[in-house]
């Protein structure tokens, strides 16, 4: 039979998409309310009206509602089925070693993110940054931490690593880390953060599987974003501020001259800078992104090692994955098999013919019982459904839509 979660599952994406879309139209609608209630009672429309623009145009609050309104339908599917939320969230703590792990493989993944970022930004433009930005420049360091990082790190995983991918895993690991990353990368609805917000949505989902805890992907997101934040920060100095604006190329060519470093380093360099800006940074990142993927493959096998979840991961990676409802199968199976074999030995058994018969009858009752039992805990192979088709469709044309606005 169907599993009616999923489907749920799928209007809940479908509305969170709608809501993302329809944002700061329902938000400057209140607005708009709001300031003719103030007028109605004494206050200047105009001036209640801009002030309250001016509060929701701020980068801070814009982040804030954003991640509020991402988190509120998940919240309300979660409010309505606490149980069954609960049996899924892996919300355990983690030792120190693990914290380190996961701080050195956020490191070692970054440079994988920055080479898809610059390949999405070849037609798309960086359009979070310019929030980001904003609240940089306005807000301290703590605020910036709290509001780029914290939340993000707590709201999103615990919507899309702690609803979603707890649901459709029952359908299949491998299945649920694509489908879960694929979400992830929609709701975000512009090209340059689809990228690598998809790649990172499936890595986090691995690093679940290896931890056994949402808090390690809380961590990741928290050091992802964290790092962006320090390094905005950085460049507040101005020596950073004029290096990071100097063009890639001209900065490698900087270094093959400075005779600071090995021939081969500087052979190096001098061979990046004979390239134009972007092709340079692009081989630059991808050399790098190799290089940084071979130390995380290392440090998540001790990450699972020392979780304890090495075997799980193995089984993950190397065995054929198995649905719940395909174990269900199998045990039902197993059990039938069993029976037919103890009643045939029952069977060999019984001399006389009235015996027999009342062994036959036995046999088909017991054999008409499991069959039930086998299909009760049947599963759904596929995890898309209509709500959730229509969810992503409208994320896939709101991103055309920010493209085509881009050029």
């Amino acid at each position: 039979m169907k599993n009616p979660y999923i489907k749920k599952l799928g209007i809940v994406f479908l509305i969170t998409v709608i809501l993302m879309i329809t944002a700061s139209d329902i938000l400057y609608l209140l607005i708009t309310c709001i300031a003719k209630l103030a007028s109605v009672s004494g206050g200047n429309y105009v001036e209640v009206r801009k002030k309250l623009a001016g509060i929701i145009s701020d980068p801070t609050v814009q982040l804030i509602l954003s991640q509020l309104i991402l988190f509120a339908p998940a919240g309300v599917y979660i409010a309505k089925n606490p149980k069954r939320f609960k049996s899924g969230l892996r919300f355990k703590l983690i030792n120190p070693v693990t914290v380190i792990l996961l701080f050195f493989f956020t490191i070692s993944v970054t440079p994988l993110m920055g080479f898809l970022n610059s390949l999405s930004m070849l037609f798309s433009k960086a359009v979070i940054i310019e929030s980001v930005t904003g609240v940089t420049t306005n807000y301290s360091l703590t605020t910036a931490l709290i509001v780029v990082c914290l939340l993000p790190g707590v709201f999103e995983e615990l919507t899309y690593r702690g609803l979603y991918y707890a649901e459709y895993r029952k359908v299949g690991k491998r299945r649920a880390i694509l489908f879960s990353g694929l979400l992830f990368g929609l709701l975000h609805m512009n090209f340059n953060q689809f990228f690598y917000t998809f790649t990172m949505g499936m890595i986090l989902a691995l690093v679940l599987e290896a931890t056994d805890s949402l808090v390690s992907t809380m961590l990741i997101h928290f050091y992802s974003n964290g790092m962006s934040i320090v390094s905005l920060y950085s460049q507040k100095n101005e020596d950073l501020a004029e290096v990071a604006a100097k063009p890639f190329d001209q900065s490698m060519r900087e270094l093959a001259q400075s005779g600071d470093y090995s021939q081969g380093a500087s052979d190096f360099f001098a061979w990046m800078g004979s390239f134009d800006e972007t092709t340079s940074r692009l081989i630059f990142l991808g050399m790098a992104a190799v290089v940084g993927l071979v130390f995380a493959v290392g440090i998540y096998i001790a990450l699972a090692y020392s979780c304890g979840r090495l075997e799980e991961v193995k089984k993950l990676f190397l065995s054929r994955e198995t649905s719940e409802a395909e174990v269900s199968e199998r045990k039902a199976k197993y059990m039938r098999r069993r029976m037919l074999m103890e009643a045939e030995k029952k069977r060999e058994e019984q001399k006389k013919a009235e015996q027999e018969r009342a062994e036959r009858e036995r046999m088909e009752q017991e054999n008409g019982e499991t069959e039930i039992t086998g299909q009760a805990e049947e599963q759904p192979k596929y995890i898309t459904t209509p709500a959730l088709a229509a969810a992503m469709a409208l994320s896939v044309i709101f991103m055309f839509i920010r493209l085509a606005g881009g050029f």
